[in-house]
């Protein structure tokens, strides 16, 4: 039995058309609403886009706020997705120059969040997340925290050091 193995390149049309097509389609809000987190994405980058061009423009930088939510019946694996999409997102305004502080403090308030934000009661806050412009000159922003070593909180098996 002989077989024939076809190698494409990483930008084959084969590949990229299609790719591209799908790419387009899952922008559809009908779609990004079936995955909770990408809809979550969907909107704060909708939202980040127009608080840029707002600034840009020299209309002012208002303050952004994001609450993050989850739908209650999500497993405890997909609140770990949750926590990487946080990072991520913060990671991101952090490359745009933007200061984040994330803050769980906002669970305390869910009923208050809930109704003024119109959510279903099957979503829960996981945390807020304040992003803004850091003033440099501001006493907080010149703390310096002690850590803890890596290697106080890790264990690397497998690895040579």
């Amino acid at each position: 039995m002989s077989t024939t193995r076809i190698s494409f390149s990483l930008f084959d049309p084969v590949l990229v058309r299609p790719a591209i097509v799908e790419s387009f389609a899952k922008l559809d809000p009908r779609v990004q609403w079936r995955n909770p987190v990408m809809f979550v994405v969907y909107v704060g980058s909708i939202l980040t886009t127009v608080l840029g061009i707002q600034a840009v423009a020299g209309k002012g930088e208002a303050p952004v706020g994001f609450i993050v939510t989850i739908k209650a019946a999500m497993t405890r694996h997909s609140w770990l997705d949750c926590g990487v999409f946080v990072q991520t997102l913060m990671l991101a305004a952090q490359v745009r120059g933007l200061a984040t502080c994330p803050q769980v403090s906002f669970v305390r308030y869910q009923p208050v969040i809930a109704e003024q934000l119109g959510l279903n009661p099957d979503e829960l806050v996981t945390c807020g997340i304040s992003c803004g412009y850091a003033d440099e000159d501001a006493a907080v922003n010149r703390m310096d925290m002690p850590r803890e070593p890596v290697d106080g909180f890790t264990r690397w098996l497998g690895f040579d050091a």
